[in-house]
C-alpha cells in the first residue's frame, strides 16, 4: 500500500451528508412528537424555532448561508428584528403550535424533510413539510403543502433564475435532481467496483481513490472521501479488505446510529 499523502491543514470540514445524518440521529428523538412554539428569523438566511417535548425546550437553527448552510440545535437564540420578514410570518402562521411528526433525511443527501401536523385557515387539521436543502449556493428552506405545492420559501427562485426548478408560492415542489448513476453508501456491494478500478493501470493514491469514491457513491463530500481514502491507505491489507473495514467503521456505525 502507498503511504498517505500529507493533509492540508486548511481543509474545511463541511456540513455534508454524514454530518446531517449524525445531527438528525441525535435530534429526531428529541423533537418528534413535540410542539413548535416560537419562530424567529434573525437574518435573511436563518430561521430559528423552538420545540417543546417531554418537558424540555429545544431551539433549532436552519441556515441557508452560501458558506455555512446547516441545521442543528442551539443553546442561545438570536434576537428578533423589529419587523419580522414575510417568510417568518408565513412560518409562524403554519408552524407555531404544530406537532413535529417526522424527521427524514432524503436518500443520504443534504436534504431534510420535517413533517408537521398543523391547522389551516379554517382550523382544520392539515400536514405541511418543512424542507431544508443545505447545498451551498443552492441552499433553501421551503414550506410545502400536503398536496405537494409550495407555500413559500426563504429564497424564491423564479423561472428566469432556474428554468428546471422554479421555487415560488403555488408551484409544485420538485426535489433536487438525484445522482442516479451513483450508489447509496450503505450499499456495501458497490465497493467491489472501486477496488476493481485500481486492479489494472490506475495508480492508487489518496487523490485517485477519493475521486473514485465520489464518482461511485452519492452524498460523499470531498472532505469525507479524502478521510476515507486516508484511512484506507494507512492500513496494510489489500485494497478490498481495507475498503470494507473502513466502510464498516464509518457507515456501519452510522447505520446503527453511532
Amino acid at each position: 500500500m502507498p503511504k498517505p499523502e500529507k493533509t492540508n491543514k486548511n481543509l474545511k470540514v463541511p456540513f455534508d451528508s454524514l454530518t446531517l445524518c449524525a445531527v438528525l440521529t441525535e435530534l429526531t428523538p428529541q423533537i418528534v412528537g413535540g410542539q413548535i412554539q416560537e419562530v424567529r428569523q434573525p437574518t435573511p438566511t436563518e430561521i430559528q424555532f423552538s420545540v417543546r417535548h417531554q418537558g424540555e425546550t429545544y431551539w433549532l437553527v436552519f441556515s441557508v448561508d452560501v458558506r455555512f448552510a446547516r441545521m442543528h440545535r442551539i443553546g442561545v437564540r438570536s434576537a428578533n428584528p423589529p419587523t419580522p420578514p414575510n417568510f417568518c410570518m408565513v412560518l409562524r402562521k403554519y408552524l407555531e403550535n404544530g406537532i413535529v411528526q417526522s424527521v427524514v433525511q432524503r436518500d443520504f443527501d443534504r436534504v431534510v424533510e420535517i413533517g408537521i401536523l398543523t391547522k389551516n385557515a379554517e382550523g382544520e387539521a392539515t400536514h405541511v413539510t418543512l424542507v431544508g436543502e443545505f447545498m451551498g449556493k443552492h441552499s433553501n428552506l421551503i414550506l410545502v403543502r400536503d398536496n405537494g405545492t409550495i407555500i413559500d420559501a426563504i429564497k424564491r427562485i423564479s423561472h428566469r433564475i432556474n428554468r428546471v426548478r422554479e421555487i415560488l408560492p403555488g408551484s409544485p415542489y420538485l426535489s433536487p435532481p438525484p445522482q442516479a448513476d451513483r450508489a447509496n453508501p450503505f450499499d456495501f456491494s458497490a465497493l467491489a467496483s472501486v477496488a476493481e478500478a485500481f486492479s489494472e493501470e490506475t495508480a492508487l493514491t489518496e487523490a485517485t481513490l477519493s475521486e473514485r469514491l465520489m464518482q461511485t457513491f452519492t452524498g460523499l463530500s470531498p472532505f469525507l472521501a479524502r478521510e476515507i481514502a486516508l484511512r484506507v491507505l494507512a492500513q496494510s491489507g489489500s485494497l478490498s479488505e481495507n475498503l470494507t473495514a473502513v466502510w464498516i467503521e464509518i457507515f456501519g456505525a452510522t447505520a446503527q446510529g453511532h
